[in-house]
């Protein structure tokens, strides 16, 4: 069970807000509803206050009440589940999901998205069929992209030149490279600030059909970054609005590889909040889509997402299969270095070494795993500090699992060392949840040391 202490904002507290209701009125809607069934209950403002804290599950009966009181379809109860159809009765989804996918649809999305709205460490807001629905939308739309033109606007504000966009991008390139320096925790504001001038420069500026084009991408990454630094800083319901969003301008960029690195990086959100076959579905809408002709380094990438998601359900064989394309894939890359997008410069073969061992390290399988991290950590440059951090931690659990016991606390105390200069959240989350790999040992001095100086990052 999910509870308020795991920082997430309820999706039921999202719906009293938005809706200006308070306990006690959604306790009346929901009794007047029981009472129209000939029913009595009841229910008062501490029952639904268990329910929005997450002390409490509703029954699939009193789930069934609340659906018809929230006017949500009482299919998403059952295909969603709890508390994620609640969702449905947000702003939210109404506002991400059912907008036409279209230059108008994607603009009022951004105008959302880049809006001022109170920073929400929500649930993810779109999971399972939903989510699934999303990248097959992506894919649909994008199917007929490059036959569809982009609509410029009349004349009206700044006149965009190519070299003003080229100017843009390399200030997109220069955030990407921050990131691997300082994650997300102060990083996302100035993101965002990118991404609203640049949807209010789509929505004001001049510009012709290919300017238009070029300038979408630059939203497409702009967004894509900002659902990045939201989900290093686990604000989850925010990383994921601001994929969604770079997903439908990918669509009018007209740039399918860009919209296809977004689906990995929305898989590597949902694998890791513990849904690896959702992450399975989009990682195959993406690679479906980019079929033989997509960038090899980029297949290569995908390629090892879907080897992580497999290693999280507990398929060695899938997992090792994912892997072997991976390197395939990025040794036909290497042959080519010129042809890779930029913003897919982080994957190389240290990175891939890097997700090969965190994939064998989740399936119990330290030997398999020791000679990969060793290689990523040797080869990674000093710049990646959250990733070495996340890996010293993959390190850790390894040396763990055949009981080298002062070589797991040296990686551990390594990667609290480092996760002092990002306060990357996902990076403490990731030690902390590590460190249960030592329960065994807990009341080993050395253990209990490392323990008192897991007090010193806060989470």
């Amino acid at each position: 069970m999910t509870t308020a202490e795991d920082g997430r904002l309820h999706p039921l507290a999202v719906v009293l807000r938005e809706r200006g209701m308070t306990l006690d009125k959604l306790a009346s809607s929901y009794r007047g509803e029981l009472a129209r069934q000939g029913l009595r209950s009841g229910a008062d403002r501490q029952l639904i206050w268990k329910w929005k804290s997450g002390k409490k599950t509703p029954s699939i009966e009193s789930q069934h009440v609340l659906a018809t009181v929230l006017g949500v379809p009482h299919t998403l109860v059952t295909e969603r589940g709890w508390p994620f159809w609640v969702w449905c009765a947000t702003n939210t989804h109404g506002r991400l999901v059912e907008p036409p996918w279209s230059i108008t649809g994607t603009m009022k999305v951004l105008r959302w998205v880049t809006g001022d709205r109170v920073d929400r460490r929500g649930f993810l807001a779109l999971s399972g069929a939903s989510l699934l629905g999303i990248a097959t939308e992506w894919a649909s739309s994008m199917a007929t992209a490059k036959a569809t033109t982009l609509v410029a606007p009349e004349a009206r504000g700044e006149c965009l030149s190519r070299e003003v966009l080229g100017r843009l991008g390399s200030r997109l390139a220069e955030l990407r490279h921050l990131d691997d320096v300082f994650g997300g925790t102060d990083l996302r504001h100035l993101a965002r600030a990118e991404l609203r001038w640049l949807s209010t420069l789509a929505d004001t500026a001049t510009y012709d059909e290919t300017t238009g084009r070029a300038l979408f991408a630059h939203i497409t990454e702009a967004a894509r970054l900002c659902g990045w630094l939201h989900f290093d800083v686990a604000q989850h319901a925010a990383a994921q609005e601001h994929y969604v969003t770079a997903l439908r301008s990918s669509v009018e960029a007209n740039a399918p590889e860009a919209g296809a690195h977004v689906l990995a990086c929305m898989s590597f959100q949902v694998m890791l909040d513990g849904h690896p076959n959702d992450a399975l579905s989009l990682l195959d809408t993406a690679s479906g889509f980019l079929g033989r002709s997509g960038n090899a380094r980029l297949r290569a990438m995908i390629a090892s997402r879907k080897a992580r998601a497999h290693a999280i359900d507990g398929d060695a064989r899938g997992c090792g299969h994912q892997l072997n394309l991976a390197e395939r894939y990025l040794d036909a890359a290497d042959a080519d270095l010129d042809d890779s997008p930029d913003w897919i410069y982080y994957f190389d073969h240290a990175e891939l070494d890097a997700q090969a061992g965190a994939s064998w390290v989740s399936l119990s399988q330290p030997a398999r795993a020791r000679p990969l991290i060793d290689s990523a950590l040797s080869a990674m440059s000093s710049d990646y500090v959250r990733d070495l951090t996340i890996y010293h931690t993959r390190s850790a659990q390894a040396y763990a699992d055949v009981d080298e016991l002062d070589m797991a606390c040296r990686d551990f105390t390594t990667a609290i060392d480092l996760v002092t200069q990002t306060q990357s959240v996902r990076s403490i989350e990731t030690i902390r949840a590590g460190r249960v790999s030592l329960d065994r040992y807990k009341d080993d001095p050395r253990v209990k040391k490392l323990d008192r100086q897991l007090q010193r990052i806060a989470c």
